[in-house]
């Protein structure tokens, strides 16, 4: 069977000190690839076959072991079902072109923090969930309002005229930093963690810069190293990075206190522009959709992989890669308007750039694969534990939420594959030879 997929936890860049990281460790490409191809127990198939019709012809007394239980496959088909549905607002999320308004990507990052009912609440959980997500985005509203009214009403720094662009992004930054953000942790990836405790991360914290620029009016975009989130603002024709972890982040190749306290913090160091292969940028639902990964990876490595699927499937549809999101993606993708991730200027061409279509399209990939790299996850514990009925109904669930064409994904066939034939396996050891035909024919 195939081996756990683990992610990998954006946090930091891939040049690091000696300080000991988190054992998670997050995406970098918005997929988690499995260590190994799908493997087989026991004997070839031609044997396996051999074996049942000689079991059979000797008159093999039958082993109680393993029955299948039609009642129990169809629970475990719509449970399945309902697992792989995605945050709904998060789907049609998913299919709108960017930029995002300001409240559609605020309620974007409260949804990838965990603020919605979720698809497995208990009966009336959506209405509390509700007026809680409420609660949260009135607060984080006046947090930005806050933060607005500060860094416009300070004086430029020549003493007349209004702030430019680039001042005022630099003085939300300090404020942030001063109001807002009160100790770094490494899995403080969810925006309510900010809004409760002032913890905070890469992602959690580019994140909330983000809609600050929104708020404020800047033109800004979040950047991506392998292991390690940021932002930039674009401003008097340039573009500024913004390291949002550190206080003095902003343009930090031009501060010695960012290079003397960046280190100290976070144990890593700093990407430069001018180092292009190992960094990108990313779209607005790529960001907010970071949050989502980095929950999945915390959860992978805890072997809680039920839920850790559930948030693929919201990342896979918020990344326009799940069902009816990608329809949608597709058909709102327009000229000139920013897709959900950007690609490396090594794969952009000689123009620096791609097309929207086209970089709606990889988002898309992305998301499929993360879903799939969680859909095997599960299915892998599932087998280890020789639920075939599960693992049989899961992968059918999975090619159901991939919308059209799910049924033949490479993938999801080879998963099936596995556990028919891991199953006909564990039929033969139990002496069950008419049902090994029977899961042999189901691997035709």
């Amino acid at each position: 069977m195939t081996s756990i997929a683990r992610g990998r936890y954006i946090e930091h860049t891939e040049t690091s000190t000696s300080k000991t990281r988190s054992p998670v460790l997050d995406l970098t490409d918005s997929r988690a690839r499995p260590r190994s191809r799908p493997g087989r127990r026991g004997a070839p198939l031609p044997t396996l076959l051999v074996l049942a019709l000689l079991g059979l012809a000797a008159g093999a007394a039958a082993s109680p072991a393993l029955p299948r239980a039609d009642a129990a496959a169809r629970k475990a088909a719509e449970e399945y079902r309902i697992l792989l549905l995605p945050e709904p607002e998060l789907a049609a999320i998913g299919g709108k072109a960017e930029p995002l308004p300001l409240a559609v990507l605020a309620r974007a990052s409260l949804l990838a923090s965990g603020l919605g009912p979720g698809p497995e609440a208990a009966p009336g959980a959506e209405a509390a969930a509700a007026a809680r997500l409420a609660s949260y985005e009135a607060r984080l509203g006046r947090l930005l309002d806050e933060l607005a009214l500060a860094v416009e009403a300070a004086p430029p720094r020549g003493g007349a005229g209004p702030r430019s662009e680039a001042e005022k992004a630099e003085a939300a930054l300090a404020y942030l930093h001063a109001k807002v953000f009160r100790r770094y942790e490494l899995d403080a990836t969810t925006i309510d963690l900010v809004l409760d405790e002032g913890k905070y991360n890469c992602v959690s914290s580019a994140l909330l810069y983000l809609l600050a620029m929104k708020r404020l009016g800047v033109d800004a975009a979040g950047v991506r190293t392998e292991d390690h989130a940021f932002c930039l603002v674009r401003t008097d024709g340039r573009e500024i990075d913004v390291e949002t972890t550190n206080a003095y982040g902003f343009d930090p190749g031009r501060k010695k206190e960012f290079a003397d306290a960046f280190g100290k913090v976070t144990g890593y160091s700093y990407v430069p522009p001018g180092a292009y292969a190992r960094r990108w940028t990313m779209g607005e639902r790529e960001l907010a959709s970071l949050v989502l990964s980095n929950r999945a990876a915390v959860l992978d490595a805890k072997g809680r992989f039920r839920e850790a699927l559930s948030l693929g499937a919201s990342y896979a549809a918020l990344r326009g890669g799940l069902g009816a999101a990608a329809t949608l993606a597709g058909a709102e993708a327009t000229p000139g308007a920013t897709g959900s991730s950007a690609a490396r200027p090594s794969e952009a061409g000689a123009a620096g750039a791609t097309s929207a279509q086209a970089v709606t399209a990889k988002a898309a990939a992305e998301g499929r694969s993360f879903f799939l790299d969680r859909v095997n996850n599960l299915a892998v514990d599932l087998e280890r534990r020789r639920d075939y009925d599960g693992a049989e109904a899961l992968v059918e669930a999975a090619a159901q939420a991939l919308g059209p064409g799910g049924a033949s994904e490479p993938r999801l066939r080879e998963l099936r594959s596995v556990v028919a034939y891991n199953r006909a396996v564990t039929l033969a050891e139990a002496g069950r030879w008419e049902e090994v035909l029977t899961a042999c024919e189901d691997m035709r």
